[in-house]
């Protein structure tokens, strides 16, 4: 199971990715502002971070330059709510720019969040139910990945 942290203040959203996340057999943590996520990262080791560029407290923006200097870092997908354009695309573009890997304008449905989901977080699961592992094709996979990013 993945483990993916969502950092927004929006309960709504919130319960609605969380639903998603565990039918999808995801483990989901979440965190209402920056500190929180600061803390959940520390203590669990995240695959993905979907976080709102708005949060309080710690910005999205920090904690997304924060995390490009891990050897290890999650997968990063920023959101925004898009209903204040003058705001929300600039954050948007500086997060790609600072190291998030996707971003997404709020709001959004959980099918948009899962089409910038990894192909790792459904790769785990398939091989939990027994598919063979090929480790030279693994290690090809993993420093492709590497060099990509």
């Amino acid at each position: 199971m993945k483990k993916i942290l969502l950092v927004d203040s929006d309960i709504g959203i919130i319960n609605i990715v969380k639903n998603m996340a565990i039918l999808n057999n995801h483990v989901i943590y979440t965190a209402l502002h920056g500190v929180e996520a600061l803390e959940v990262i520390e203590n669990h080791d995240i695959d993905c971070i979907v976080i709102d560029m708005e949060v309080d407290h710690v910005t999205g923006l920090d904690i997304i330059d924060l995390l490009r200097r891990n050897v290890r870092r999650p997968w990063i997908i920023a959101t925004c709510d898009h209903s204040n354009s003058l705001t929300a695309y600039p954050l948007l573009e500086l997060a790609i720019l600072i190291g998030a890997d996707e971003v997404l304008a709020k709001p959004y449905c959980p099918e948009q969040l899962l089409d910038k989901l990894p192909a790792s977080c459904f790769e785990k699961q398939k091989m939990d139910v027994g598919t063979p592992i090929d480790s030279e094709q693994s290690n090809r996979n993993l420093i492709q990945h590497s060099v990509a990013h």
